[in-house]
């Protein structure tokens, strides 16, 4: 029986390799696992299964043969074109591969290590939609989403390579700016980009943000309310989709509202990052939204819960709230409360602040999961770096 004809868990997509090097599939495996359950055949199976969403050929030294392995796999995979792993960049394979359709090249060893990034890329520009926007939202307010906004953000810059921008619409006072340590920089707010965004090109928008030390670009609030009358529904649509086009990540800190602004970032929206807190009220409110969802047509897996301020007391008791609220979470940040508030008063980002803490691993995590499209993170180990009062002390130390 075909390795094909097994069934998978349901929340993994399907992949398919071609191929005989068995150390390539194990790398390959090991790269994509956060989105795909794949399996490994050495011929183009037969019968091909309807749910199959990626295919992965490893191109042989034979290249005839491995232009007929293309020719059978697009004439029996019903649209889903494959990937071609190559090891040198033999010019006449790349033209004759991308004729015969093959959707992208995959160079190995180099490509390895970002494999499941290059495919989640390729296949959203197939699909015109761009950068992927991920929106941060509370209903019940002073839940740490602008936190959680600011820190994912820093973690998918270094994912991005830079190519990641965060846009406060934490109407009418973001604080954005004041948790990056740029409240007194004079930045060019998204008022002034709505006005400006018919004559831009690649180079003016990057020209017109401002750019944090860890490489976040910052797009603020105006910090004159009258020009808060820009931001309709209408224009922040527009400005997302214009974002799209030059950043590989939009994350967006939300007000807490359910105002027509805030359903447009959602319709925009790629995953919408519902935070809360392990408390009745908090919870109820994350319900809500679930609800809310749902009659708005949203599909379920936009949503990404993440559970903040979590604390191992009383954990039996909220799981069991979480249980019966039908709210799947899919991470978990640690109760730093003391560490957080210092980042603040410091104008620092987290993992510059407390680096390999064990909140900063678990936004690492969110922010990967993001990245990658997946549904939740594996729980890092509860160790961390340097303790509070041991980081302040040392600070002390330096001073004198």
């Amino acid at each position: 029986m075909s390795q094909l004809d097994r069934t998978l868990p349901a929340h993994r997509r399907r992949a398919l390799y071609v191929g005989n090097d068995w150390v390539l599939f194990q790398q390959i495996e090991d790269a994509i696992k956060p989105a795909f359950e794949i399996v490994m055949e050495q011929e183009v199976p037969h019968i091909w299964p309807d749910d199959l969403e990626l295919v992965l050929l490893e191109a042989g030294r034979d290249m005839p043969a491995t232009l007929d392995t293309i020719t059978r796999i697009t004439a029996h995979s019903k649209g889903v074109a494959p990937f071609l792993l190559i090891r040198d960049r033999n010019v006449e394979l790349l033209l004759q591969a991308s004729r015969l359709g093959v959707r992208s090249f995959i160079e190995v060893p180099d490509d390895l290590p970002d494999v499941l990034t290059i495919v989640q890329k390729v296949n959203r520009h197939s699909l015109g939609q761009g950068g992927v926007i991920s929106t941060f939202f509370s209903l019940k307010g002073g839940v740490g989403c602008t936190t959680l906004a600011v820190n994912v953000s820093h973690h998918l810059s270094e994912m991005t390579a830079g190519r990641t921008v965060l846009v406060d619409l934490n109407v009418p006072l973001g604080d954005t700016a004041l948790y990056m340590g740029l409240e007194e920089d004079g930045h060019y707010s998204i008022a002034d980009f709505i006005y400006n965004m018919g004559r831009f090109d690649e180079k003016l928008v990057y020209e017109s943000l401002t750019r944090h030390d860890s490489d976040v670009y910052l797009l603020g609030l105006p910090k004159r309310l009258e020009e808060l009358e820009s931001l309709t529904p209408e224009a922040i649509q527009a400005t997302l989709e214009t974002l799209r086009r030059y950043f590989d990540h939009i994350v967006v800190d939300c007000a807490s509202d359910l105002s027509a602004a805030t359903l447009s970032c959602f319709d925009e929206s790629d995953y919408i990052v519902l935070v809360t807190e392990p408390s009745l009220a908090s919870l109820r409110a994350s319900r809500t939204v679930y609800e809310l969802s749902r009659e708005l047509g949203y599909a379920s897996d936009k949503l990404r819960l993440i559970l903040n301020r979590h604390t191992a007391v009383g954990e039996e008791m909220i799981e069991e709230l979480i249980e019966a609220m039908a709210l799947p979470v899919s991470a978990r940040i640690a109760n730093d409360y003391l560490t957080f508030l210092e980042c603040i008063k410091e104008g620092e980002l987290l993992h510059d602040y407390a680096p390999g803490s064990l909140p900063d691993r678990q936004i690492h995590s969110v922010a990967e999961m993001l990245h990658q499209g997946t549904q939740g993170v594996s729980e890092p180990a509860a160790t961390r770096a340097l303790p509070v009062l041991q980081r302040l002390f040392r600070k002390v130390r330096i001073a004198q």
